[in-house]
C-alpha cells in the first residue's frame, strides 16, 4: 500500500507540471537546392533522456514532389505534456547541404503524449546523392528518383519502397530492419547485424550481409554477381521460374535446398553446399549461412 501510495505522488507530481491542453504540432522548413549535389539528413543529436512518461510517436517519410526546392513538413498533435517540432538546422559546404535535426533540450522530465510526423519532400527531377543518418525513428522512403541512397541507422527500421536509384549504400546497426519493395538499383550493399533483411521485387547487383538478421528475398532479378551472407540468420531467396544463374549455396551446419533443376553440379555439392547453374550461365549467386538453412526456391512455389 505504501509502495502504489508513493507511485501516486511521483506520477500527481509529474501530471502538475506538464502543461494539460491538447493542441496540434507544425513547423516547416525548406531550402533551395539547384546547386545542391549532395543532401544529408543527420539526427545523431536527436538523442533525449527524460525521466518519467514518454509515449511520443514519431516517423519520417521521404518523397519526391514536383517543386524544385526541398521541404521538411512537420505535423502532429500534443495530447499531454509538452512536444515540440524537431529543430532542422541547415549548413552548406560547396555543393552539400547538411540538416541536422535537434531538440530544444537534451534532458526532460514528467509525462508526453503525442505524435510528430516528418516528410521531407524531394524535387523529383533531383538526381543527387541522399544520405540518412540516425533518424532514431522509423523512416520510410517512397517514389523516390536519385543518384545514390546512403546512411546508417542505429535505433529504428528503414523501408525503402517504390523507387529507383543508381546505388543504395546502408549500414545497419543494433536491430534496425531493412526493407525494399519494388526498388531498382544498379548496386545494393546493405550491412546488419542484429537485425532482419527483407526485400520484395527488387533488381540489381545485391550485396547483404547480417551477424544475426535473416535475410529474405522475395522475387529478384539479380544482376551481375550478387552475395548474401547471414552468419547466424537463415538465407531464403525465390526467384522467378525462369531465373538464370549460376548458384553457390552452403551453410556450414544446416542444409541447402532448392527445388530448380541444377545443371553441371560440381563434385563437392552435398546436402551442406550446391555449386551449379540453373539455365544458362549468366549472372551469379552466393548465398550462405553458418548456423542456419539457405533456401532457394521458385516463386510459383
Amino acid at each position: 500500500m505504501k509502495k502504489a501510495f508513493t507511485g501516486f505522488l511521483f506520477l500527481s507530481g509529474l501530471l502538475l507540471i506538464q502543461p494539460l491542453s491538447a493542441g496540434p504540432v507544425s513547423r516547416e522548413d525548406r531550402a533551395d537546392i539547384k546547386t545542391i549535389g549532395t543532401i544529408v539528413v543527420d539526427g545523431g543529436n536527436l538523442q533525449e533522456f527524460r525521466m518519467g512518461i514518454n509515449i511520443v510517436k514519431t516517423s519520417v517519410l521521404v518523397k519526391s514532389w514536383e517543386k524544385d526546392e526541398l521541404a521538411v513538413l512537420q505535423t502532429g498533435n500534443r495530447f499531454l505534456g509538452g512536444i515540440h517540432p524537431v529543430n532542422v538546422d541547415q549548413s552548406r559546404s560547396g555543393d552539400k547541404l547538411v540538416l541536422t535535426l535537434t531538440r530544444d533540450h537534451s534532458f526532460g522530465m514528467g509525462i508526453r503524449i503525442g505524435r510528430i510526423d516528418m516528410t521531407i519532400f524531394v524535387p523529383r527531377e533531383w538526381d543527387g546523392r541522399l544520405e540518412l543518418h540516425d533518424l532514431n525513428m522509423e523512416t520510410r522512403v517512397e517514389g523516390l528518383h536519385t543518384g545514390v541512397l546512403s546512411g546508417s541507422m542505429k535505433l529504428a527500421g528503414l523501408t525503402i519502397a517504390d523507387s529507383d536509384f543508381r546505388f543504395v549504400d546502408f549500414d545497419m546497426g543494433g536491430d534496425a530492419k531493412f526493407r525494399a519493395e519494388n526498388v531498382r538499383s544498379d548496386s545494393w550493399h546493405i550491412r546488419g547485424a542484429l537485425g532482419s533483411i527483407y526485400a520484395k521485387d527488387i533488381r540489381g547487383t545485391v550485396n547483404a550481409e547480417t551477424l544475426d538478421g535473416n535475410i529474405s528475398i522475395d522475387y529478384a532479378d539479380f544482376q551481375g554477381s550478387s552475395r548474401l551472407v547471414s552468419k547466424m540468420g537463415k538465407v531464403s531467396v525465390f526467384l522467378p521460374a525462369d531465373s538464370e544463374l549460376e548458384l553457390s549455396l552452403s551453410s556450414r551446419l544446416e542444409s541447402v535446398r532448392t527445388d530448380f533443376p541444377v545443371t553441371g553440379l560440381v563434385a563437392e555439392s552435398n546436402e551442406h553446399q550446391i555449386i551449379g547453374t540453373i539455365g544458362s550461365s549468366g549472372h551469379r549467386l552466393t548465398a550462405h549461412s553458418v548456423f542456419e538453412k539457405v533456401l532457394v526456391y521458385s516463386k510459383e512455389n
